[in-house]
């Protein structure tokens, strides 16, 4: 009996993208009129999913995640930063927001957020650290925010943990 062949067509979009490219079609969708990305916030977004994507470290995060944000967000926020000591994820979640690159309304009633949690092997996150940053999180963007987090060990990370998020409001369905 003859077999058919399937022509090999292009890669599935949904998971060949790399992370610029993420980025390029979620700026494709939206209004002609609403602010551009910067650089920096560009060069924050990509590194997020790069370590999101990242075979080195198992984050319980994953592209489908971030794809999910993107095709509901009206604006991005990106904020990152690393700590140490006492006080370390207070003092990282702080300076995130301090640091964050934003485009788009800073506010709105929904959104989600992907926040993605690094520390050293000797030193990693608390329970009562993470409980902490998502309530936090969760509290300043509003009850109708859904959170995703993830959580990688990443030997040699300058300070004791790396906080990133990605905060997306998206707009009122």
């Amino acid at each position: 009996m003859p077999t058919a062949t399937t022509p090999a067509g292009p890669p599935d979009s949904e998971t060949s993208l790399q992370p610029a490219q993420l980025l390029a079609q979620w700026e494709r969708a939206r209004s002609a009129d609403s602010a551009q990305v910067t650089a920096e916030l560009r060069t924050a977004f990509n590194q997020f999913v790069a370590e999101v994507l990242s075979d080195t470290q198992e984050t319980n995060l994953e592209l489908a995640d971030v794809q999910d944000v993107l095709r509901q967000a009206i604006g991005l926020t990106v904020g990152r930063a690393e700590a140490s000591g006492t006080g370390r994820a207070q003092q990282a979640l702080q300076e995130a927001y301090q640091m964050a690159q934003a485009v788009g309304p800073g506010t709105a009633p929904q959104g989600q957020i992907l926040i993605l949690f690094q520390s050293r092997p000797d030193a990693e996150l608390e329970m009562d650290e993470l409980t902490d940053i998502t309530e936090t999180m969760w509290r300043n963007a509003g009850q109708e925010w859904e959170l995703v987090f993830g959580h990688g060990i990443v030997p040699g990370l300058p300070a004791e943990i790396r906080l990133t998020f990605l905060l997306a409001p998206s707009s009122a369905q």
